[in-house]
């Protein structure tokens, strides 16, 4: 009859099974912490999406100036590229994730969104429609107050009809309370320039 080896506190085996375990929590709190700071696309608000109430209980937000969508004129100017920058500010507020899109009449995408600052944002496609959302980085953990993100917005051939932009943010003090979220939505309707 053989025997089986004996595993102490201080053996290979023992050492090595500490080690995978402590990389696997590692991984899988890091996985997590993103997932819970990056939103996945598909929750900009605009009709067929949901919000960020649909993943995180929220107290919602009315205070029109709390995300505010900047750099966009009145009417669009056919195949046209403007800057613009998302600006978020809640006093005594330090985490911020948001999600914007832009479609047409028909909830499909319009135009193009591009990325202006790789650190902060990135732009991910889903059901062919793009979602500009903040990066871990973007997520601004710690900042207080307010928090922006740039972009840039390339606008649809002449004939196309108006953009709808929608968005929508949450945000939430992290040493208060770090479940307590306050979820803003908003949308802008742009006609197109004649």
């Amino acid at each position: 009859m053989t025997s089986m080896p004996r595993i102490t506190l201080f053996s290979p085996v023992t050492r090595l099974l500490t080690v995978v375990c402590g990389i696997c929590v590692v991984c899988g709190l890091s996985t997590t912490a993103s997932a819970l700071i990056i939103p996945q696309s598909g929750f900009s608000g605009r009709p067929g999406d949901g919000t960020c109430r649909d993943c995180h209980p929220a107290k919602s937000l009315v205070a029109p100036d709390s995300l505010i969508l900047a750099g966009l004129p009145d009417t669009l100017e056919p195949e046209t590229w403007y800057s613009c920058t998302l600006l978020a500010r809640y006093r005594g507020l330090d985490e911020w994730t948001f999600e914007l899109t832009a479609v047409d009449s028909l909830s499909s995408q319009a135009g193009c969104i591009s990325v202006a600052d790789s650190a902060h944002t990135e732009v991910d496609e889903f059901l062919d429609v793009q979602y500009l959302k903040n990066t871990l980085k973007g997520a601004y953990v710690k900042q207080k107050d307010s928090a922006s993100w740039t972009f840039d917005y390339y606008s649809p051939a002449a004939g196309s009809g108006p953009v709808t932009f929608y968005w929508c943010a949450y945000f939430k003090n992290r040493a208060r309370d770090p479940y307590y979220l306050i979820e803003t939505c908003r949308t802008c309707w742009l006609p197109e320039a004649e």
